[in-house]
C-alpha cells in the first residue's frame, strides 16, 4: 500500500509542476495531431500519409541532385569562365591514350617541352576544390611549341626516363 501511495504522490507532484510522463505526452501528441499538424500538413488522422512522405523525399532528392550538379559544374570550371580549362581524366580502355591540356613552361631541351597541367580536385574531407599542377615532359619533334603556349599532349610509350607524353597540337599560341 505504501508503494502505491508514493507513486500517486509523485504523480500528483509532477502534475502540479507541469511535467508529464511519457504516456501522457504521447496521448497529448495524438490529440493535437488529429486536427493536423501546426504546419497544415497531415491527413487528419495524425499520421503523415505515404504520398506526402514520398513527395517530400522526392523533393529533397531533387534538391540534393541539383546541388550536386552545381558542385560538379564548379569543379569543372563551367560556372565561371575561368582562365584554366580542365580536360577530364578519361577512363583508359585498351588502346585508348590519355590526353591532357596544359601550358608550356620550358622548351630549352632539344625536341622536349615541359608542360604544366592544372588539375582541379576536391579535398577528400573538406570538399574544397583545390588546384594542383603536375609537370609533364612531352616530345616535340619539330620544336614548334614556345613558352606560354597552350598545348594538347597524349600519352605514349616511354621515350626516355621522364618523357612519356607526345605533343599533338598547339591549341593556343602565347601572346
Amino acid at each position: 500500500m505504501l508503494g502505491t501511495q508514493r507513486v500517486f504522490l509523485i504523480f500528483s507532484l509532477f502534475m502540479t509542476l507541469g511535467i508529464m510522463c511519457a504516456g501522457q505526452q504521447q496521448q497529448q501528441h495524438n490529440a493535437t495531431s488529429s486536427e493536423g499538424n501546426e504546419f497544415g500538413g497531415g491527413n487528419g488522422r495524425g499520421v503523415v500519409g505515404e504520398e506526402e512522405t514520398s513527395q517530400r523525399m522526392s523533393e529533397e532528392q531533387r534538391e540534393r541532385q541539383r546541388l550536386q550538379a552545381e558542385a560538379r559544374k564548379r569543379r569543372r570550371g563551367e560556372s565561371k569562365g575561368g582562365a584554366y580549362v580542365r580536360t577530364p581524366a578519361e577512363e583508359t580502355e585498351a588502346g585508348r591514350r590519355r590526353e591532357r591540356r596544359g601550358v608550356v613552361t620550358s622548351n630549352k631541351s632539344e625536341q622536349t617541352i615541359t608542360v604544366r597541367v592544372d588539375v582541379l580536385k576536391a579535398h577528400p574531407k573538406y570538399k574544397k576544390i583545390m588546384r594542383r599542377s603536375m609537370t609533364l615532359h612531352a616530345h616535340d619533334e619539330k620544336n614548334a611549341a614556345n613558352i606560354g603556349d597552350t598545348v594538347r599532349v597524349v600519352e605514349t610509350r616511354p621515350l626516355s626516363r621522364t618523357k612519356h607524353w607526345r605533343l599533338v597540337e598547339i591549341v593556343e599560341v602565347a601572346k
